[in-house]
């Protein structure tokens, strides 16, 4: 989705992914390619039931296929 700033986007895509019981991770570009894993492996296992931490996914072939 793209679009102007400060018109909702990130609202919308937030409340959809509630209302299917998705999840809706915020990308952080400065955040750096290890810190980017870490956060949606934790992202991924609190979606699950799983205590954050619990997921050491190593690149981000695995994170993506965890999270299909």
């Amino acid at each position: 989705m793209s679009g102007r700033r400060r018109y909702g986007k990130s609202y919308l895509l937030q409340a959809l992914s509630e209302q299917v019981g998705g999840l809706y991770v915020t990308a952080v570009r400065e955040e750096g390619r290890l810190p980017a894993i870490q956060r949606l492996s934790d992202a991924l296992a609190a979606h699950t039931g799983l205590s954050p931490g619990t997921l050491r996914l190593a690149d981000w072939r695995d994170v993506l296929s965890n999270a299909l």
